[in-house]
């Protein structure tokens, strides 16, 4: 493994053969790419058409992972920098099955790399219930909201409202939940999810109703920080390495906070 790569990189990978593909931006991409975006998206989320051709024009770039079948994941990617730090958002998502991890994995690696001894701030609107698991387990400690935490961190609504300024279709944030709200929404009901489900409705977060709960994480680039990121990183890997018992226990823990609410 290279040194600067995270450990677990092949994480999900298994015998599909999936590979990442660097950021390219949108337009450059062939009409043959547009064309299989369109085409995974038809397949996994088929409502969901009319809402990409209107996304693809706001974005300025896209993370994609192939397989032997062709395209298996896509995010749409903006950044910009602030006062020399660099903010990431992920935009919509579309998958088969879990490479949307492998996707995932893949670009934190580069960005951590790229950004090693910088700050910077990723974030997403998410509004899969299945997708906020996987984050959660991942990131435990270092993602904002925290499950057993009501409190949202000033700098964290402070980082957010940046996001908002400079991303046009971010819709007003809800501050002591760190959510949003659109009229257009990418959620579908997702079975096995419930205890997700309630602890966001209990915050007063909806994804049915066209709520996106926001995530966000920041890398401020010094060597305490990075070994916090790289522990929870870790701890988070070894989890989704043995998914079938730990997603019953992260859900519990979902389960739990919602009970003390």
């Amino acid at each position: 493994m290279n040194n600067n790569e995270l450990p677990g990189l092949d994480l999900w990978k298994g015998s599909r053969d999936l590979r990442f593909v660097m950021e390219q931006r949108l337009p450059d991409l062939s009409e043959q790419r547009r064309k299989e975006m369109l085409m995974l998206v038809q397949r996994v989320q088929p409502a969901s058409k009319n809402y990409i051709n209107t996304r693809i024009k706001r974005y300025h770039s896209v993370i994609l992972a192939e397989d032997g079948q062709g395209l298996a994941a896509f995010q749409f990617i903006e950044q910009f920098e602030v006062n020399g730090d660099a903010f990431i958002y992920l935009g919509p998502l579309f998958s088969r099955g879990y490479a949307f991890m492998f996707l995932f994995l893949q670009f934190y690696n580069c960005l951590t790399t790229k950004y090693r001894n910088r700050v910077f701030h990723l974030m997403a609107e998410v509004q899969n219930p299945e997708v906020f698991l996987f984050f959660k387990t991942l990131f435990w400690r270092i993602t904002v909201p925290r499950v057993k935490e009501d409190h949202i961190p000033q700098k964290a609504v402070y980082i957010a409202k940046i996001y908002a300024e400079r991303i046009s279709h971010i819709g007003r944030i809800d501050e002591t939940v760190l959510s949003t709200h659109s009229d257009q929404t990418l959620y579908k009901v997702s079975k096995g999810y419930e205890d997700v489900m309630n602890w966001l409705h209990s915050r007063g977060v909806h994804l049915e109703q066209g709520d996106s709960q926001m995530l966000l994480i920041s890398w401020l680039g010094n060597e305490e920080d990075r070994h916090r990121h790289l522990q929870d990183f870790e701890d988070g890997l070894k989890k989704l390495q043995q998914w079938k018992t730990y997603k019953r226990i992260m859900l519990q823990c979902f389960k739990e906070r919602t009970a003390h609410a």
